[in-house]
Order: C-alpha cells, then structure tokens, then sequence
C-alpha cells in the first residue's frame, strides 16, 4: 500500500489517464459505452473519477480499494449497473485503513448497485477469471450488458 502523497499522484494520472480513453473512444464512436473493470488500488480510482464527474457505463469492482462508505445515490446519474465484487478473507484490504469496500461490500445500498460476496483472497481471482469459465462469462456480461 502506497504512502498517501504517492497514491494520491498515482490516483490522479489514472483518472487523467481514464479521461484521454473516454475522450479518444467518443471521438471515434460517439455512441459507445465507457465501461470499467477495476481491482485493489482501481477502486480508489474509480471513486475518485466519479468525483472527478466521469461517467462509466457499467462498473465491475474486484477486491476494490474504494470507501465501503461511498454514496452510490451521489452518483446514480454515472452509471448504469456497478457490480461490486469482496471477501472478508481479502488479506490486503484488511491491513489498509482505507478503502475498504471489497473486504466488507458497500455500505450503502442502490437499487443498481450488486454486492457479490466471494471467499477468495485479494489476488485470488485472477485465478478464478482465467481458470473458471462461468465466472469468466459472468464478468464478462457485467460489463458488457449490465447483468
């Protein structure tokens, strides 16, 4: 886990980073639907680029570093579907004093928003993703249709 000054920087130039993507796909299809699948440290970001006003389709969250607090209502107007995938056994999340969504779920409950509860450790899904098909498709329709 980062020193907080060092995150912050971090955090900032993804955000910047996601802006230029969003920014270069709408200009080559103005009707596409900017997605995100995010893990550790890439809950952070996508919390801070909601802050920031950028607009995801859906939001696929693994093990994610974001405020267990974070008020999906604040932000409805941002997203269409958020999967937010955590486990207490997340052995990372639990020595961070921050962020800690994907080791206890969101707290905050929107309609849109799905609390997917696993028993894998912080890393251990990249397991799962590659090696286990169905879960495979299902991440894979989270992003791509919402469900």
């Amino acid at each position: 886990w980062l020193y907080p000054d060092y995150r912050r920087d971090i955090v900032e130039q993804e955000v910047k980073a996601l802006k230029r993507l969003k920014s270069r796909l709408l200009e080559w299809d103005p009707n596409a639907k900017f997605s995100i699948l995010a893990h550790s440290l890439g809950g952070t970001i996508v919390e801070k680029a909601f802050k920031q006003g950028l607009i995801f389709h859906n939001v696929v969250i693994f093990m994610g570093a974001m405020d267990e607090g974070f008020n999906w209502q604040e932000y409805e107007s941002q997203f269409n579907r958020a999967f937010i995938w955590w486990s207490s056994k997340d052995e990372k999340l639990s020595m961070a004093y921050w962020g800690q969504q994907g080791l206890v779920g969101p707290q905050v409950e929107h309609s849109r928003v799905a609390s997917i509860e696993t028993h894998w450790t912080h890393d251990e899904f990249m397991d799962r993703w590659y090696l286990n098909r169905v879960v495979h498709n299902t991440i894979l329709s989270q992003i791509e249709s919402g469900g």
